[in-house]
């Protein structure tokens, strides 16, 4: 009965669509329920997963906002609300039982998200890609309210495909970044291919070293050694400090820049260039 109740929010169901985005409080139940998906439900589709959390961290770094860690209880939350959604067909922030009905939050904190926590969640039904639900959730109030909400520190994402072919998406945001989970990693495409033809990167963070503070040291981790990659960091658009890393090997490695003044502490813009690929990434300079 419950099921049937719920799929009445997308009996008139369309191309795509999506509900109202839904935050709440920390909520004072327990947890109901457990994270187990059901044997034979709609397997989970990791790939667009993962560029959306990649989209939604690129768009909060445009706004100055920090990124997101990806939280692992966050993520294996959407992904059963994804696959329950799908395999359902339906399209409803509370979970309808078949196995048992419940919130959002108590979905998430069933997949062992901290019970205080602030959580919210987008969820929406249809769209092809990665870019084109975030499109859809731009361009709702409620939903990108979400995405660019400051204390929001964690997110997961779960993407599904139903036996109609339409992909089911489920977005969650909460205010604590647990177990220990980091940014995803941004990637440069190198022209020529370096290591395979794709420098997978993490910024660790920049702090000012040097004589007068006139350096500033960022580190970064590698997925494979470039050739060459070019630095800068930029305040209000203009050139502070420069330098070139010359990696041997992947892994750890800090880039040195340096600058013509001391250097102040605050939010900068850390432009990286690998032949004709270039990012930018905002960071606070320590």
């Amino acid at each position: 009965m419950e099921l049937r109740r719920a799929r009445s929010h997308v009996a008139a169901l369309i191309a795509a669509a999506c509900l109202p985005a839904v935050v709440a409080a920390p909520a004072a139940a327990a947890p109901v329920g457990d994270c187990r998906p059901g044997a034979g439900w709609a397997e989970p589709l990791a790939a667009p997963a993962a560029s959306v959390v990649e989209l939604v961290n690129r768009h909060r770094a445009n706004l100055g906002l920090a990124p997101l860690a990806v939280s692992p209880t966050l993520s294996a939350g959407a992904v059963w609300k994804a696959r329950h959604m799908a395999t359902y067909r339906y399209l409803a922030h509370d979970d309808p039982a078949p196995p048992v009905a419940r919130s959002s939050a108590q979905r998430v904190q069933a997949c062992g998200y901290p019970l205080e926590a602030m959580v919210g969640e987008n969820i929406a039904a249809g769209q092809a890609s990665a870019e084109s639900v975030m499109s859809s959730w731009l361009g709702s109030a409620g939903h990108r309210s979400n995405i660019e909400r400051a204390s929001f520190a964690a997110i997961g994402v779960g993407a599904a495909r139903s036996a109609n072919g339409s992909i089911y998406w489920a977005q969650d945001f909460g205010s604590v970044a647990d177990a220990g989970a980091s940014a995803p990693v941004q990637r440069l495409a190198a022209r020529p291919p370096a290591a395979g033809g794709v420098l997978a990167l993490r910024i660790r963070g920049c702090e000012r070293a040097g004589h007068r503070r006139r350096v500033a040291s960022c580190g970064l981790e590698l997925s494979a050694a470039p050739a060459t990659l070019q630095g800068r960091l930029r305040r209000h658009g203009r050139t502070v400090a420069r330098g070139v890393l010359h990696a041997t090997t992947a892994g750890a490695a800090r880039l040195r820049l340096h600058g013509r003044h001391a250097l102040r502490p605050g939010r900068r813009v850390l432009r990286l260039k690998l032949g004709h690929a270039v990012l930018r990434e905002r960071v606070r300079l320590r």
